[in-house]
């Protein structure tokens, strides 16, 4: 039989030791976000600095005020066309971390929870005049919040789902509209 200050003294050093678990991998989560982020931020950038290097090249051999509408044009289209896919790789990165936390944050709840469950049964089974409605009044109200966390997290994936798959919906739309624009307008070129 446990007395109640052990009961809370394992409690709470429980409760300390899932907490530093739980931000530890919040943190891990977030410190690969990051770095990931940073090597498509790296990326994005080394392609713009040769890409840049060339188009300066392109632009010193311009002869008129026709090739230079040409080549603006095309590097404006070329310049939509990697911001696009800069957002979707951003989106995807972005979708993963969250799925990450919310199956850390699942797991979270689901462990203490039933930590909770135990301790609280412990507790209410051992305590004076305890019966076996109050244990399971307590473990009904427990359930209850459990249930409503899964219903929240379920929502949660949900919405993130979407987000995802809004984001590349319309990064595809503007792709394919700027696909077809540039064909519409390499065909007025070529009968000009």
């Amino acid at each position: 039989m446990f007395s109640g200050t052990d009961l809370y003294s394992s409690a709470s050093k429980h409760y300390v030791e899932s907490q530093i678990a739980f931000v530890t991998a919040l943190t891990e989560i977030t410190f690969g976000t990051t770095a990931k982020f940073l090597e498509l931020e790296l990326h994005a950038t080394k392609a713009t600095m040769a890409e840049a290097a060339i188009a300066a090249k392109k632009l010193a051999e311009v002869k008129n005020a026709h090739e230079l509408f040409e080549f603006t044009t095309s590097l404006t289209q070329v310049n939509v066309v990697r911001t696009l896919e800069f957002t979707r790789h951003a989106a995807k990165i972005a979708a993963s971390a969250l799925h990450e936390y919310a199956e850390v944050m699942d797991k979270e709840m689901q462990v203490n929870g039933k930590k909770v469950k135990d301790l609280v049964e412990d507790a209410v089974k051992h305590a004076p005049g305890s019966t076996p409605q109050s244990v399971a009044f307590v473990k009904t109200i427990i359930d209850s919040t459990n249930s409503g966390y899964t219903h929240l997290a379920k929502a949660a994936q949900d919405t993130v789902e979407a987000f995802e798959a809004n984001v590349l919906s319309a990064t595809d739309k503007v792709s394919k509209t700027l696909e077809e624009t540039v064909v519409r307008g390499g065909k007025a070129q070529t009968k000009r």
